[in-house]
C-alpha cells in the first residue's frame, strides 16, 4: 500500500495536467493600460504595473520568467502629449523592471517579441530625426547591443515576430504606392535577408502578424479601418487561407490582436462586435479563446474597459514542481 501511495505522489508530481497556464494581457480596468494576467480560463485576475504611463503588448520570454512590453511615455507623466515609447523588461511578478531602448537612439519603439533563445528581442522603431520610418531591430541582452535588420524609407515595418525555430521574421509592411492604411504581411531571415510578401498590397489593413507553434501557419487580422474584419490562418507554403467564424449571433468583429494558445488548437483574439458592417459604438475590446477544432467560443474577460494584447504562456515550461509552484509570486491579487 506504502508503495502504491508513493507512486502516485511522484506521478502527480511530474503530471503536465497540473501545470498551471498564464495568461498576460492589457487593460484600462483601473484608468490607464496597464499589465495584468490572469489563468487560462480568465480567473485570478492579477495587476503587475501600475504607473503613471501606459504600457502595452506585453510578450512572455521563452522560459516564462520575464515579459518584454512597451511603455508610452508622457510629457510631464499626465500629459496628453507622448513624447516617446521605449522597451521595458520585468520579472513575472512585475518586479525588477529595466528600460532596455531609449532616446536619442529611438523615439518610438513598439511590439517587442522574444527570440526562441530568450537572448534577443526584436521590435519595430524609429529616431525621428535619423529615421523618421519605423523598421525592425534586434536587443542583444548580454551585450545590448542593437541590430538594424531592415532599412526602410518613406515606409513603415511593424510588429515583428520570430519562428519557433529563430529562423524566420513575421512582420506587417505599409503600401509604398498607397494610403499607410494599407498594409500586408511579409516575412524574412532572422537576419533582414530574403524578404517576401506573403500577400500582395490590395488596399486592405492586416495586422499583428503570429507564426504557429509548428511554422507553418501565419496567424493575422485583415479588414478596413473602423469595419468588420477577418481572424485568418494562412499555410506559409500552400498560401491556403482559413478564416476563423464570428461568434453565433454576432455579424463581425474588430480584431486588435492576438496569439496562438497551445499546438494549433486554440488561440485568444482580443475583439470588439459590429453591427454589420459597421463599428459598434462604446463596446470594449474582450479577450476571448477560440477552439480551432471545435470552432467553440469563450469568453476570458467581461468589463466596462478594454482588454487586449493578450500573450499566453503554459508555466510547465518552469524547472519546478506543482508544490513550489504554489510559491510562485504573480503580483497584488485584485479585490
Amino acid at each position: 500500500m506504502f508503495k502504491l501511495y508513493l507512486t502516485t505522489f511522484i506521478l502527480f508530481l511530474f503530471l503536465p495536467i497540473l501545470a498551471h497556464t498564464k495568461i498576460v494581457f492589457v487593460s484600462k480596468r483601473d484608468g490607464k493600460n496597464q499589465i495584468y494576467v490572469m489563468d487560462d480560463n480568465g480567473k485570478n485576475v492579477q495587476r503587475l504595473t501600475n504607473n503613471q504611463f501606459e504600457d502595452k503588448a506585453p510578450v512572455w520570454s521563452p522560459d516564462g520568467t520575464q515579459i518584454a512590453f512597451y511603455r508610452l511615455l508622457r510629457r510631464g507623466g499626465n500629459s496628453l502629449v507622448i513624447t516617446n515609447s521605449q522597451i521595458f523588461v520585468m520579472n513575472n511578478d512585475g518586479s525588477a523592471e529595466r528600460q532596455l531602448t531609449s532616446r536619442p537612439d529611438f523615439t518610438y519603439v513598439y511590439q517587442p517579441g522574444w527570440s526562441p533563445n530568450g537572448k534577443t528581442i526584436v521590435f519595430s522603431g524609429n529616431n525621428n530625426i535619423k529615421e523618421p520610418s519605423m523598421n525592425i531591430f534586434r536587443y542583444h541582452l548580454s551585450s545590448q547591443k542593437v541590430t538594424q535588420l531592415t532599412k526602410y524609407k518613406d515606409i513603415e515595418a511593424y510588429h515583428p515576430r520570430l519562428s519557433s525555430d529563430g529562423r524566420k521574421i513575421v512582420y506587417v509592411l505599409t503600401d509604398p504606392n498607397g494610403a499607410l492604411t494599407s498594409r500586408t504581411i511579409f516575412t524574412m531571415n532572422s537576419d533582414g535577408a530574403n524578404r517576401k510578401s506573403l500577400i500582395p498590397y490590395d488596399g486592405n489593413t492586416r495586422h499583428s502578424p503570429q507564426w504557429s507553434p509548428d511554422n507553418k501557419n501565419i496567424l493575422y487580422g485583415e479588414g478596413e479601418i473602423d469595419k468588420a474584419d477577418s481572424v485568418i490562418i494562412q499555410n506559409w507554403f500552400t498560401k491556403r487561407k482559413r478564416i476563423l467564424k464570428t461568434p453565433k449571433g454576432k455579424k463581425g468583429w474588430i480584431t486588435s490582436s492576438f496569439c496562438w494558445m497551445g499546438n494549433n488548437h486554440v488561440l485568444i483574439a482580443a475583439y470588439e462586435f459590429v453591427d454589420g458592417n459597421q463599428l459598434k459604438k462604446n463596446t470594449p475590446y474582450t479577450i476571448y479563446k477560440y477552439n480551432l477544432t471545435s470552432d467553440k467560443i469563450t469568453k476570458l474577460t467581461e468589463g466596462k474597459s478594454d482588454d487586449f494584447h493578450p500573450d499566453w504562456i503554459n508555466d510547465s515550461v518552469l524547472p519546478v514542481t506543482p508544490i513550489e509552484k504554489k510559491k510562485t509570486a504573480w503580483g497584488t491579487m485584485k479585490k
